[in-house]
């Protein structure tokens, strides 16, 4: 039967050991003759075999650690090189069981293969398989699951710039929260949605969002992320030019990071507390306030405030080790706003090391990028800054 079909057209050999169609309409009209309820069991079935084909997927579903195919070999008498184990096949099995009956496993796997999507960034996939997770959490009155995918989708849509919908998600998120009780989380998607805020420069609005979290976190001493809220109004804060205020919210942040023993809050905090000191002239305490953010600042990732900081002392052989690792991180992340302010902040290091040449090299790809992805304000940024370099030149 597989000749037959094989020398009609109807299927075409996929590597060395499986079949497809060799056109969407085949395939279509092939399941619009089985029906839907046989097509559903099917794509069930297929979904169960190739679980049974992937043992570690089942472990992994029930929370078991899945030794590496390098821990079997270990205990073994011959030390032949390890065989990679096969990467899952998330993505097909999302699509398999999610037009199937087993809705649970279809959620366990279109969150995965977003994951999987997000870690290859592959954004716009991934967007895809939140945004159909959220679909299918909300028809099965998920409200919890489906508050924490909005979470992950708000990042996502953060990442790709889409500053309005990732509000909007996160919001929705916020709702879902508040009307289940859950008091944390709603401060902390509120926290997430204050730095959404800062990056689409909307101070204002972001400052209204979190004053009611705010009072409601005051009333509550140690909730926790109360101090990620004040991370979120300091860099509100500070986008609007209040540095005086930013630096009361910097440290109150960081006094109750402190008391919550919460060194990824702290961290954020101490590095905003540091600039806003030094952006108000208070150049040794901002300094003394690097040097004891500085062990802390790995932990959370965020070396391009510590950069802004020393840049801002006037500090460039000490800022540039900050502002190589912050390039790696933008990458590692695939954030485009990030990696071109960070290419961005490369230019004028450059040009204030006199190399105009490389400074060029730098506004060049920061505009690159920012042409990609559409943002206004920090393409006019990059594109004034290359303009001077070429007229200098």
């Amino acid at each position: 039967a597989l000749d037959t079909l094989l020398a009609a057209g109807l299927l075409i050999e996929d590597g060395g050991d499986g079949y497809r169609f060799s056109h969407d309409l085949i395939r279509d009209v092939v399941e619009a003759k089985l029906g839907a309820a046989r097509c559903s069991a099917l794509h069930g079935r297929i979904g169960v075999a190739l679980e049974h084909l992937f043992p570690g997927l089942q472990a992994a579903r029930a929370g078991e650690e899945v030794p590496s195919p390098q821990q079997v070999l270990a205990g073994k008498q011959d030390r032949e090189p390890p065989v990679p184990a096969p990467a899952p096949p998330v993505e097909l099995l999302a699509y398999h069981f999610a037009r199937s009956d087993d809705a649970e496993s279809a959620n366990v796997y279109l969150e995965r293969a977003a994951e999987s999507a997000q870690a290859r960034f592959a954004v716009s996939a991934a967007e895809d398989y939140f945004r159909r997770l959220v679909g299918n959490l909300d028809r099965l009155g998920h409200r919890r699951r489906s508050a924490a995918a909005r979470e992950k989708l708000g990042s996502l849509l953060t990442v790709k710039l889409r500053y309005e919908e990732a509000l909007d998600v996160l919001g929705e998120a916020v709702q879902i929260y508040a009307a289940v009780g859950d008091a944390e989380s709603q401060m902390r998607v509120t926290a997430q949605m204050g730095l959404v805020h800062a990056r689409k420069r909307t101070p204002d609005d972001g400052i209204a969002l979190l004053r009611p979290m705010l009072v409601l976190a005051e009333s509550e001493p140690l909730l926790p992320h109360t101090a990620a809220l004040y991370v979120a109004l300091a860099d509100l804060f500070f986008v609007a030019q209040k540095y005086g205020e930013g630096l009361v919210a910097a440290e109150r942040a960081a006094q109750l990071a402190r008391q919550a023993g919460d060194q990824p809050a702290l961290a954020s905090a101490e590095i905003r507390r540091a600039t806003a000191l030094i952006t108000l002239g208070h150049h040794d305490d901002g300094l003394r306030a690097l040097e004891a953010a500085s062990p802390r600042v790995e932990t959370v990732g965020d070396p391009t405030s510590l950069f802004n900081a020393f840049r801002s002392a006037g500090f460039m052989a000490t800022s540039k080790d900050y502002l190589d690792r912050a390039l790696e991180i933008a990458k590692a992340l695939g954030d485009p706003a990030q990696l071109a302010f960070i290419l961005a902040l490369w230019r004028q290091h450059a040009f204030m090391a006199g190399d105009w040449e490389r400074a060029r090299q730098y506004a060049d790809q920061a505009v690159g990028l920012v042409r990609q992805v559409g943002e206004v304000a920090m393409a006019g940024q990059s594109l004034v800054g290359l303009g001077v370099l070429r007229i200098l030149a």
